[in-house]
């Protein structure tokens, strides 16, 4: 039975309004909120992809073949290794893409990355959210994976693994950016 339509009553609200007196939000201070000029803007105003993406199908399609995609450095110790996927890493910025066109999302994605790594944060969290397709595995959630490998990010991105339960769980994604290097 579904809930649909249906408004909490009197006790649910105050139940609720207790429930949100007890959390705070993760490090306000470190959010990096998409700018506005990056929403809508084509990806292709960013540096030319390495990888030929007119191949790369959107579905899990079987038979659809795609480019073969640089993968991502596995350089990290087996201790920060372990401390990711257990979400015990301080998140340092946030990117939530839920209600994001891929368009909109991609070129987020690339603005946000940039600008965490120009500002030299290392572990950062992508919500792409779950999805609601048939097959259970959203769009954003599975082109994620396919953008990080592509310029401008992913010289940037030292590994990509699922958010621990607690972070949003198969909804979204930790990234951990490279250290910069003095030139």
């Amino acid at each position: 039975m579904s809930n649909k339509g249906r408004s909490p009553d009197h006790h649910e609200l105050s139940l609720w309004d207790m429930v949100k007196k007890t959390i705070s939000p993760i490090h306000p201070r470190n959010v990096i909120k998409p700018e506005t000029s990056d929403i809508g803007k084509s990806p292709s105003t960013f540096d030319k992809p390495l990888v030929d993406t007119s191949s790369i199908s959107v579905g899990r399609d079987k038979h659809a073949t795609s480019s073969p995609q640089k993968p991502l450095s596995k350089q990290l110790d087996r201790r920060t290794d372990d401390r990711l996927r257990k979400g015990k890493m301080a998140i340092e910025a946030v990117l939530d893409m839920h209600g994001m066109t891929q368009e909109q999302a991609h070129s987020a994605l690339n603005g946000f990355v940039t600008r965490a790594f120009s500002q030299q944060k290392r572990c950062v969290l992508v919500i792409t959210g779950k999805g609601s397709r048939s097959d259970g595995e959203g769009v954003l959630k599975s082109r994620l994976p396919q953008w990080i490998a592509l310029d401008p990010i992913n010289n940037m991105v030292l590994k990509s693994v699922q958010a621990h339960r607690k972070h949003g769980g198969t909804g979204a994604f930790y990234l951990y950016l490279k250290r910069q290097r003095p030139s």
